[in-house]
């Protein structure tokens, strides 16, 4: 699976968020206009897992409007704030959402084909607040990944780990390179 932004992020910070990421993996504060955060890419991974158990998209939205509708029915309103946002948006003039009543929620989708932790997971992934979801390094000591080794404490430890990776890689390839000459020394010889 292949998750890229383009770069557009760091180009500009105007009104070029409508266009980053699939429609199904957007954060409903993308969706309704309030800007990129890094809270919008711990929503995507959270929708990606969803779609890694059952191979169906978690929130199959066709449309911005159409994707806040069905992520609201799974997950409950859009906050008051998003609300504010999304009714002073000129796009979204006049739209307005039906009473869902009681959201469909993750349990009852996911029920027996994830486990506990993997649910509590996903669900601290994909809270409507982007400010209550799990940041990166939260996400990193969730449960979820208890009994795994290997994941970095932080992004300097995973940065450093790559570069001793590459440093290993490098002094292998020397070491080869020096291997293929000496074997070149000695056709020579012969």
């Amino acid at each position: 699976m292949l998750l890229r932004d383009g770069g557009r992020i760091l180009l500009n910070e105007c009104s070029v968020y409508q266009q980053i990421g699939f429609i199904r993996y957007r954060a409903p504060e993308l969706l309704i206009g309030s800007g990129y955060g890094k809270a919008v890419d711990m929503w995507a991974i959270g929708c990606i897992m969803g779609e890694l158990v059952d191979g169906q998209p978690l929130f199959p939205g066709e449309s911005e409007i159409d994707q806040l509708r069905v992520i609201q029915k799974v997950m409950g309103p859009l906050t008051p704030d998003q609300k504010e946002v999304f009714q002073k948006q000129p796009r979204f003039l006049g739209t307005k959402f039906p009473d869902f009543g009681k959201p469909e929620t993750l349990e009852k989708h996911y029920l027996g084909k994830i486990s506990k932790k993997a649910l509590s997971f996903m669900k601290g992934l994909l809270k409507m607040d982007p400010n209550e979801r799990m940041t990166a390094s939260e996400a990193l000591q969730h449960p979820y990944f208890e009994g795994l080794t290997d994941i970095p404490a932080t992004l300097s430890d995973a940065i450093n780990e790559k570069r001793e990776e590459k440093s290993n890689s490098q002094a292998s390839v020397i070491c080869n390179l020096d291997w293929i000459r000496s074997l070149n020394d000695e056709f020579l010889l012969i």
